[in-house]
Parts: C-alpha cells; sequence; structure tokens
C-alpha cells in the first residue's frame, strides 16, 4: 500500500464527509496537469506532510518506490473548471453498510476533486455527500449504502427523506456525458460551494523545479 502520509494529504477531506464515487471521469481527454508536478506540503495539526507529484500522475510509496503500489489520478478540464479524478479502493462486497442496489461497485469508480491552485497556494474540495444525494436526473442512478433492518439496501428517494440523511458512500452511475451535465449543473454545490473552510490546502516546496 502506498504510504499512509501520502493518503492522508490526499484524502483528509473525505475523513468527515465518506465518499461520492462516479462511474467514469466525465471527460473525453484526461491529462496529468502539470501545474501540479512537484513537491507540496500540508501543516495539518502543526505537522508537515510533504507529498510529491510527478509528471505521470502516479504516486509512489517514497519509502518504498520500486514496491509497485501506486495512487493514481488524472485532471482534466470542464467548462474552464480544474478537477482531478483518484482511481482508489476495490470492488465494494454487499455486507453491513457495504450493500447497494447494484450489486458489487465495480474497482475502476472513481472520486472526483475540484481544485484550484493561487500561486503556491493548492486547494481542493471532495464532492458531498448531501449535494450528490439531491442529484435528480432521468440518466443519474444515485445509489447508497444504507439498508434497512431486513439489509435490503434503500433508495436514495428514502435516504433524501431522513433527517438528516445518514449515509456513509454514494455511487453515481450514467453515461459520461449524463455525468459531465451534472458537474456543469452542480459544480459549485457539489464541491461545498468552495468554501474555504472545507477546502485541503497544500502549499509548494520551494525546489530547483520550481524556486
Amino acid at each position: 500500500m502506498i504510504s499512509l502520509r501520502a493518503k492522508v494529504v490526499l484524502l483528509v477531506s473525505l475523513m468527515t464527509s465518506g465518499c461520492v464515487w462516479f462511474q467514469t471521469i466525465p471527460a473525453e481527454s484526461v491529462g496529468c496537469d502539470p501545474d501540479l508536478v512537484g513537491l507540496w506540503e500540508t501543516t495539518e495539526d502543526n505537522e508537515r506532510e510533504r507529498i510529491d507529484i510527478p509528471s505521470d500522475c502516479v504516486i509512489r510509496d517514497p519509502k518504498d518506490p520500486d514496491s509497485g503500489e501506486t495512487l493514481k489520478f488524472r485532471t482534466f478540464e470542464l467548462d474552464g473548471v480544474r478537477y482531478a479524478a483518484i482511481e482508489v479502493g476495490g470492488p465494494r462486497k454487499p455486507g453491513m453498510q457495504n450493500r447497494d442496489s447494484v450489486g458489487d461497485w465495480p474497482q475502476d469508480r472513481v472520486m472526483l476533486f475540484r481544485y484550484r491552485i493561487d500561486g503556491t497556494r493548492l486547494s481542493y474540495w471532495s464532492a458531498d455527500i448531501n449535494a450528490a444525494l439531491k442529484i435528480d436526473r432521468d440518466d443519474i442512478v444515485v445509489h447508497t449504502t444504507v439498508e434497512d433492518l431486513d439489509g435490503n439496501p434503500v433508495s436514495a428517494d428514502v435516504v433524501r427523506k431522513l433527517e438528516p440523511p445518514y449515509v456513509d458512500d454514494v455511487y453515481l452511475t450514467g453515461s459520461r456525458q449524463a455525468l459531465a451535465a451534472v458537474l456543469r449543473e452542480h459544480f459549485n454545490a457539489l464541491f461545498s460551494e468552495l468554501d474555504p473552510k472545507k477546502a485541503t490546502v497544500l502549499f509548494r516546496v520551494e525546489t530547483e523545479a520550481h524556486p
């Protein structure tokens, strides 16, 4: 596995909000944003943690770079908005707080982050579960991990009525075009209105490549 430090830096914003998964990257063209390449650090809890993003956006374990364990992500733009898609996790297995209405969730699902670079400051936001639950389109299916007392999956329509809605994860399925439409329609609400307090922030470390 990639080092715990790297995962914490990249995924810290998920710890309090759960995960929103997408069936596929909603863009035809993806790459690795050169503006992200380099060494970054965070000062969460007054402890500096560093992460080095290479030019292929495949992050390797800094303690054992030859281990083969990686964390891979791709970047894309949609209407001028920057996003990163991270490929993580294995297939979801049915079980307590892990069941959904379509069986196992596929391993190639992705999490999307919206990010912004201001000088030496990188801010990024994970998708908000409550906003994802509100998505109502004929071409999108919203899956949740909520079960009833008999262990049967509960539909998103029912979950939306809970006060507050309780759900660990949300999985949005639909075509690439439908998921792109979701981002266009909900790109602010889905990412916490870009509230600075809800962003994970990294700062670029000065190196020879980035003085």
